[in-house]
């Protein structure tokens, strides 16, 4: 029968390795990964919860808020010959009381109302972390610009939170020469508290 001492020693080393493992498989919480390069991080608390996703490191940032308590962080890239600009555009509403499908479609349809001719080409549920529920959603659209009428795409998260934020994350490139990796945004998406 083993001493007392040893077996204590023995499940003191299990237990520093098995922690060890999960610390280095990334199993130690919602903590996101690095950006992918010429990516900077995004992290802000929105009513107690933290969303965190990458952008664009050389784009510039815009933030407000609408009268029905929608916070909003815009980034925009560089204009193009026809002054157009890719944008990666965050709405959130802390303490949201409605379930995941009405806000869905109320933040869905007030972005379609705005697009011409739209055509929503996929519409899926994805694991987002911290977050209850979420949808990707891809759209096809009519860009009217100064160079013509362009067709472009829009990609999106819509996530619900565990104490009740709602976020959509809306990544919008340029049609003719995307500078932002819809994907890499959207798939960084985290939702924390």
């Amino acid at each position: 029968m083993p001493k007392p001492a040893v077996f204590l020693s023995v499940a003191a080393v299990v237990l520093v390795l098995v922690v060890a493992g999960v610390l280095l498989s990334g199993g130690g919480g919602d903590e996101p990964g690095p950006a992918p390069q010429g990516y900077a991080k995004f992290s802000g608390d929105f009513g107690g919860q933290t969303v965190r996703f990458s952008y664009p490191r050389a784009w510039g940032a815009a933030e407000r808020t609408t009268e029905q308590g929608v916070q909003i962080v815009r980034f925009r890239g560089p204009p193009d010959a026809a002054g157009e600009r890719s944008v990666v555009r965050l709405n959130a509403k802390p303490d949201t009381t409605a379930d995941f499908d009405v806000q869905f479609n109320l933040i869905d349809g007030n972005d379609r109302l705005q697009l011409l001719n739209d055509n929503q080409l996929s519409k899926e549920d994805v694991d987002v972390p911290g977050a209850e529920q979420a949808t990707k959603r891809v759209l096809e659209y009519d860009l009217k610009t100064t160079a013509g009428v362009q067709r472009s795409r829009s990609s999106a998260i819509f996530a619900l939170g565990k104490r009740g934020l709602f976020v959509s994350l809306i990544v919008d490139p340029l049609p003719a020469k995307p500078d932002v990796d819809a994907g890499a945004v959207l798939e960084s998406l985290t939702l924390d508290g």
